[in-house]
């Protein structure tokens, strides 16, 4: 423990032959607020799964994964016949999207956040995540510059609002050509939206302290 904050250790699975060895994830448990962190892994198939045992045994309630990318020949999996098969379809240096649906279906943390999208992925983040959250039932968002999540709660913070809300209640605007990913609250009022988008592109290099500082909320 240090400074109040525990640090857990966490196999991580790159398949490659220095990191099979060294790679490792982690789990920070900050006055038992706890937070999974996946580092670069892919399922670990040979094994059952076993990376996911110590975020089952800690229990995140925010969870971050990277997802890496997504390859063609996880779509084959449906197909695959025996165990085998099924193992080749798996993406062995991240965990894809097998890997990543077989991780939240163990841990069903509250809320993920599913990060590290390969670059051809960028104008999909929102549809795969959305998608993944809505097939496993689970609150999934993109991570991206511009995210701030309060520990306590787990609430996001607003960019229209400018306050933390529950992130139950928050959606996400992801638009080609834009920089980062915005995060708001659901019910939107376009006028205020485009107003606090304008905003916010004025604003990007401005501190988050000093964006939230004076709200009560906060």
């Amino acid at each position: 423990m240090y400074n109040g904050i525990t640090i857990h250790t966490t196999k991580a699975k790159h398949h490659e032959i220095i990191d099979n060895k060294y790679a490792i994830g982690f789990i920070l448990d900050i006055e038992g607020n706890k937070i999974g962190f996946t580092g670069d892994t892919g399922w670990d198939f040979e094994n059952n799964g076993s990376i996911a045992k110590p975020f089952i045994e800690h229990k995140p309630k925010l969870l971050i994964a990277h997802l890496g990318s997504i390859k063609s020949r996880e779509f084959k999996y449906v197909e695959a016949e025996n165990k085998d098969e099924r193992n080749q379809c798996f993406y062995t240096h991240h965990l894809g999207l097998l890997g990543m649906a077989k991780l939240l279906d163990s841990t069903k943390p509250d809320l993920t956040i599913i990060s590290e999208f390969g670059e051809e992925l960028r104008n999909f983040r929102k549809d795969i995540v959305e998608g993944i959250g809505d097939v496993l039932k689970l609150k999934c968002l993109p991570g991206d510059i511009g995210l701030h999540i309060r520990l306590k709660d787990l609430a996001i913070y607003c960019f229209i609002d400018k306050k933390f809300i529950d992130f139950n209640q928050i959606g996400v605007y992801d638009k080609q050509g834009e920089p980062n990913i915005s995060f708001h609250k659901e019910e939107l009022n376009h006028e205020k939206f485009n107003t606090a988008l304008e905003r916010k592109n004025r604003m990007r290099a401005v501190p988050l302290s000093d964006r939230i500082r004076g709200d009560p909320n906060n």
